[in-house]
């Protein structure tokens, strides 16, 4: 076992817990650092024993893609239950309406939704904006208006997520406010590359028995000064 990975470990772990067909499961943060496909073999391997063999599953997770996997679920901060229920039906009961949005320039934009909302994310070259309260359309309205001065090259309201609904539930409520409140800032105009190596591999190999996941990998980082004043 000790020459397996982390993901072939966790699969592991699963198949000997379940081998003796128990009537419950109690997992916690089962797939914690382990890679998607592993994640996903996983979860595939749980789903077909609990519908073939009628086992109950309790599992606890970080990860709010993992949660919608599940018929009920209870989403939890500090000990306290903030929703439970059906995955769906959690996302739709809280109040509020998500839109995305690709604007030129970003930042600025960023910064503009950032002062009149406060769960914004820029995922790539899109933003995604939780406006509290409204309806699609009125959600759409608003951002397009905060930008009306930008370009725009779309923006649509979409379905929210469960995460985008969690972190909209601690808002509302007022939990972990200094934890969710972020700056945005400038990225840094004045650094300048350096001679300096920063990070360096050579000929990287790392074996898992018989399996070799990374073979011979040269990878060179350079680092970044400031220019002398």
């Amino acid at each position: 076992m000790k020459q397996l990975s982390g993901g072939m470990k966790q699969k592991l772990g699963l198949v000997c817990t379940l081998i003796h067909e128990p009537a419950l499961v109690i997992l916690d943060e089962p797939t914690t650092g382990v890679d998607p496909v592993s994640r996903r073999d996983f979860w595939a391997i749980l789903a077909e024993l609990l519908r073939e063999r009628g086992i109950t599953a309790l599992v606890s997770t970080a990860y709010m893609d993992e949660a919608t996997r599940f018929q009920r679920l209870s989403l939890m901060y500090e000990g306290r239950v903030l929703a439970a229920g059906e995955p769906d039906q959690i996302r739709q009961d809280v109040p509020g309406s998500l839109v995305e949005v690709t604007v030129e320039p970003q930042i600025e934009a960023l910064r503009r939704l950032k002062a009149k909302y406060p769960q914004v994310e820029a995922v790539g070259p899109v933003l995604r904006v939780f406006v509290d309260g409204v309806s699609s359309g009125a959600a759409r309205e608003q951002v397009a208006a905060s930008l009306d001065d930008l370009s725009v090259e779309a923006i649509q309201a979409v379905d929210s997520e469960l995460e985008d609904a969690f972190v909209a539930l601690l808002r509302q409520r007022e939990l972990a406010v200094d934890a969710l409140a972020t700056e945005i800032q400038a990225p840094h105009t004045d650094l300048r590359p350096s001679d300096e190596v920063a990070i360096e591999s050579r000929g990287l190999t790392r074996d898992f028995g018989s399996f070799r996941a990374v073979d011979q990998v040269s990878v060179q980082v350079l680092g970044v000064r400031k220019p002398i004043q």
